[in-house]
């Protein structure tokens, strides 16, 4: 499998029917055969982090915490919410 065809193939998995799994196998194949080619390991890698980015913004929408942020470690404490954290 040559580094445009993984590519494209990725592309339209991840991008058009939105399915990162898929997606991440066709460009490890490619990888896999591919091995030293740069341009298709930076493909990767943006593909990677694109799915990152989707993800917090999902978690973003539906009111969640994002991995790394402070959540109030009383959060289901209801009783003491109102004194353990302030801004709720």
């Amino acid at each position: 499998m040559a580094f445009p065809t993984c590519a494209c193939a990725c592309c339209r998995e991840f991008e058009r029917n939105a399915n990162v799994a898929a997606a991440r196998a066709l460009m490890q194949q490619g990888l896999r055969h591919c091995r030293k080619d740069e341009g298709l390991w930076g493909e990767y890698l943006r593909m990677e982090l694109l799915y990152v980015a989707r993800l917090r913004a999902r978690r973003e929408v539906l009111g969640l915490p994002n991995p790394g942020e402070q959540a109030c470690p009383m959060e289901k404490a209801t009783w003491v919410r109102d004194w353990a954290c302030p801004t709720h």
